[in-house]
């Protein structure tokens, strides 16, 4: 695959200040002129990684503007000062407690899969037969 346009040079910088992260991959959209760059961290209490997210946007005029997502509440306000983002403070919200589904990450003190999930099917069809009686 040819690479025609990276802000290299921008990217290296922001790599090496997020000393915390383990860069992984970064994919190209040359027809968007856009890059994202993914990397990992380490989490000390428990043998997860949080992830982190960086989109490069090229603004067609040798600049490029920035934007960051993550899973880390221990970095995520140091990368938002770190990438000099504009706007307030996001946090990330956790999958897990807004959907009822199978095959998402959760919590260690979590219920196994199969009971957490009849549980919300438990829940969910009392709320239906409640509201259709």
């Amino acid at each position: 695959m040819e690479i025609l346009n990276i802000p290299k040079d921008l990217m290296e910088v922001d790599m090496k200040e997020l000393g915390f992260v383990n860069w992984d991959r970064f994919i190209v959209n040359n027809e968007q002129g856009t890059v994202f760059l993914y990397g990992w961290i380490d989490r000390k209490n428990d043998s997860y990684k949080d992830f982190v997210f960086l989109e490069y946007k090229d603004k067609g005029d040798n600049s490029w503007d920035t934007s960051f997502a993550t899973s880390s509440r221990k970095y995520s306000l140091d990368i938002h000062r770190i990438m000099e983002a504009k706007g307030k403070h996001n946090d990330c919200t956790r999958v897990e407690d807004h959907f009822s589904l199978i095959n998402i990450v959760r919590k260690l003190s979590s219920k196994p899969e199969k009971e957490w999930f009849k549980s919300k099917l438990k829940i969910n069809y009392l709320k239906i037969y409640q509201l259709n009686k």
